[in-house]
């Protein structure tokens, strides 16, 4: 999965929306208690998120904002972070944008997903640190999209202006669907992704199309083309690449991941993805929280 977050980040905003977009109390348990008001299914909800945590108490959308804006300030109180003023108030405006933005292009809200989403990003995830960013990310969520669209399969889409919106909505009708995922501005299957095999390209030249390796391989950013996993003390490149605890040396040597504190050079030393000041910086998530889409992309940190 971290082999994937440089590619993800620049495909991610384009490949959901439309060209041009118009312009509560906070829980125990995120995600768990029940709400003021009924939830208002507008959509249709994601049946493989049912199925993984059943228990899940819908958030209405009206308490959208409020919920995850009381959630991640609590959160952040919980692990000891620095709080601004208003912190909740800030927060929950944020959402607010997201959620008045995403109705634009994807009018049906899921209230179910909410709920799956703020239990796995913060209720789940506690105080965890970036190294641990994947850990049971989506338990529940299993990749719903809070606000979905209408676009059939085949049906054109472009880019959302906000990564945050991004983060939360896409304009595609189906659970199983996502725009762009075959590179081009149509909303499509993800099952439809071709899988490839070693030596085979997987990512285009514009970087716009992503493939699906076979196992035991992967999709290398450097050559664009499916290359076996090596460990440590094995060579690795352009043509072989690391397993996920090694990482790949000027040398072309996989070394173990440096831990917090390590000198480094480049985030891709660190197990933590980060390299700050000279050093590996594990931070706990919750205090590096600054948008709705630090919830969901470790690339927005």
């Amino acid at each position: 999965m971290r082999r994937l977050v440089i590619v993800f980040a620049a495909l991610v905003c384009a490949c959901n929306g439309q060209p041009a977009l118009p312009g509560a109390s906070a829980a125990t348990e995120p995600g768990v208690t029940t709400g003021t008001t009924e939830a208002v299914v507008t959509g249709p909800i994601d049946v493989a998120v049912l199925d993984a945590c059943p228990d899940l108490v819908p958030i209405p959308e009206d308490e959208f904002a409020a919920r995850f804006g009381a959630a991640v300030c609590g959160e952040k109180a919980a692990c000891g972070c620095d709080l601004a003023p208003g912190c909740a108030t800030h927060f929950s405006a944020l959402f607010e944008a997201v959620r008045r933005v995403a109705r634009g292009s994807a009018p049906h809200y899921d209230p179910v997903c909410a709920a799956a989403v703020l239990h796995d990003t913060l209720a789940a995830r506690g105080c965890a640190t970036r190294s641990e960013y994947y850990d049971g990310h989506d338990g529940c969520s299993r990749g719903c999209q809070v606000f979905r669209g209408d676009v059939p399969p085949g049906g054109p889409c472009g880019a959302f202006t906000s990564i945050d919106v991004a983060a939360f909505a896409d304009v595609c009708a189906g659970a199983d669907m996502a725009c762009g995922v075959l590179g081009t501005p149509t909303c499509e299957a993800r099952s439809a992704i071709p899988t490839v095999g070693r030596g085979e390209r997987c990512l285009s030249a514009d970087g716009k199309t992503l493939l699906a390796c076979e196992a035991g391989t992967w999709c290398s950013a450097e050559s664009r083309v499916c290359v076996p996993e090596v460990g440590f003390g094995e060579k690795c490149g352009r043509f072989a690449e690391c397993s996920p605890a090694a990482w790949c040396s000027q040398d072309g040597e996989c070394l173990p991941l440096r831990p917090h504190g390590a000198a480094c050079q480049g985030p891709r030393e660190c197990a933590a993805l980060t390299c700050e000041r000279g050093r590996c910086n594990d931070f706990v998530i919750a205090c590096r929280i600054d948008s709705p889409a630090d919830l969901l992309f470790p690339f927005t940190m």
